[in-house]
């Protein structure tokens, strides 16, 4: 049996895509949040951030604190972040028991 050439092209066409499709890798998206409460406030609470608590997938920055005004957001219980800037005059207080992840 002899095949057509733009059928043959179309099958080939359609085995390279199926091929590669899957080989696709999907990236979760990448957030960034500020710590904008000034002096002490609570890692958890959504007004502290600029977008909001973050998790895993934020890169998380705590960089508003001044040598007058220092900042320390305090953990109680578990957080994550992507990556972690802190910046001078400014602390991450880690309560008793408190877990946290830098993926």
């Amino acid at each position: 049996m002899v095949v057509p050439p733009r059928r043959r092209a179309w099958f080939c066409a359609v085995t390279v895509l199926l091929l590669i499709a899957p080989a696709r890798r999907i990236h979760a998206q990448v957030i960034a949040t500020h710590w904008i409460a000034p002096g002490t406030g609570s890692f958890t609470t959504a007004a502290n951030w600029d977008n909001g608590v973050p998790s895993s997938s934020y890169d998380t920055f705590i960089a508003n604190g001044t040598l007058a005004t220092p900042t320390m957001a305090t953990l109680s219980g578990t957080g994550s972040v992507r990556t972690l800037q802190i910046g001078a005059n400014n602390i991450l207080y880690l309560g008793l028991g408190s877990t946290f992840g830098v993926y």
